[in-house]
């Protein structure tokens, strides 16, 4: 009788630790998702600034208050993403997709250029 009793705890412990293994890899995951996705939006938002950047020198968009006010509100934003680093830092970098490429060649290409190439 003892022993029945004993063995049915085991079982039930079993399935319990079963249930919260399963549970605890589905909150690892969900935490790793939501993870990546606020660096890449963190990577996304400093490419837009650096566009709004090289705008903002253009003769045409010089001093252009509209431009200024995006700018301000852009790095807002990008501060505001900073505050969660502590969470998406606990990512490894192997684990987060990098921006593509073709974006950041584009960046790069204008940044590259003489100020006289770009008026």
């Amino acid at each position: 009788m003892i022993w029945d009793a004993l063995l049915l705890l085991l079982a039930l412990a079993l399935l319990g630790n079963f249930l919260l293994i399963w549970y605890l890899r589905q909150l690892l995951s969900r935490f790793n998702y939501i993870c990546t996705n606020i660096y890449d939006l963190k990577e996304m938002i400093d490419l837009y600034m650096k566009h709004l950047e090289v705008v903002s020198e253009l003769e045409m968009y010089l001093n252009d208050p509209h431009i200024e006010q995006l700018m301000k509100h852009t790095g807002d934003l990008v501060e505001q993403l900073e505050s969660y680093e502590e969470f998406y830092s606990l990512v490894s970098s192997n684990d987060i997709p990098n921006i593509p490429s073709e974006i950041t060649q584009e960046v790069k290409e204008h940044e590259n250029k003489k100020p006289e190439e770009q008026e």
